[in-house]
């Protein structure tokens, strides 16, 4: 906003040092103390609402230290990619179950080969190394027919309470809230989940870290491999992501999968920025950068 721009003008315009710039405006160039993040936590416990700004003015009324709002969203990112990964380390023998969607379009092929209108929708669901669909079948894909208006929450919804039935009892569904969030109440959404879902939880991603989704990488893996295909109908493409299901999503491939999401698990833990080409196919290269 206002802060950052007067910032840039300082830097870029008058030659000013960035430490002298925060001093000038007020805005500390410290690390924020256990003390400091514990005193927000709190808050956002008792009104999970609180907006950044509002967060940011506590800061400066309690501690009398002002940080902009971005520093403040970062260390939330922080901390609750942290808890996913300590749950997630501190959990391990509980039955998760991650789940994700894309949709393909034949005729543009962007750069992974799909649409966010999602013309043909294909739906997996994953539990340990191997990918299952149906509920009980082994390396099959479901590939359902068109879907003009894209996935919504609605679906969503239908698609877990029908997956509960087909699933070990006290299982843990892990999903990426972005799209059942989009311009919906997503509290609604939640409560509706957990009044509609008896046998199983349901666990949401962090933001911005959804490659933490070992089905993101089967989603890349199977773009990537469409996309490079001559295909000049739907039903060509149907018949393209099946083979490309039959030839990607294997338990070996799958396992690997598990294994690149975990190598970021030690940065997430200790609060650390994770950098490089997050997304990737194992088979080719299971490094981090």
């Amino acid at each position: 906003g206002k802060v950052k721009h007067l910032i840039e003008k300082e830097i870029f315009e008058n030659n000013k040092k960035q430490i002298d710039v925060s001093k000038t405006l007020g805005i500390s160039d410290r690390q924020m103390t256990t003390e400091i993040v514990t005193s927000i936590l709190l808050l956002l416990e008792d009104n999970p609402r609180t907006t950044l700004k509002k967060l940011t003015e506590h800061v400066k009324n309690d501690h009398d230290i002002q940080f902009l709002p971005g520093a403040i969203q970062k260390m939330l990112r922080k901390i609750d990619q942290h808890d996913y990964v300590l749950n997630r380390v501190t959990n391990v023998g509980q039955k998760l179950i991650f789940i994700d969607e894309s949709g393909f379009n034949s005729q543009t092929h962007p750069s992974h080969g799909y649409s966010l209108t999602g013309k043909f929708f294909i739906s997996f669901f994953l539990t340990g190394p191997v990918l299952k669909t149906n509920a009980c079948g082994n390396l099959v894909g479901e590939i359902m027919g068109k879907k003009k208006t894209g996935t919504t929450s609605t679906n969503i919804c239908n698609f877990l309470v029908l997956l509960q039935d087909h699933c070990p009892t006290e299982s843990t569904i892990v999903m990426d809230k972005t799209r059942i969030h989009g311009g919906e109440d997503f509290d609604r959404i939640q409560m509706l989940l957990k009044q509609s879902l008896k046998k199983i939880g349901t666990e949401f991603l962090p933001e911005f870290l959804l490659f933490l989704n070992p089905i993101k990488l089967a989603f890349n893996m199977i773009k990537i491999d469409v996309k490079h295909k001559e295909i000049q109908s739907q039903s060509g493409l149907a018949e393209a992501i099946q083979a490309s299901i039959n030839y990607k999503m294997t338990p070996e491939i799958f396992s690997k999968s598990f294994l690149h999401c975990q190598k970021f698990y030690s940065s997430c833990s200790h609060m650390q920025p994770i950098t490089g080409n997050i997304i990737k196919d194992p088979e080719k290269k299971n490094q981090v950068s």
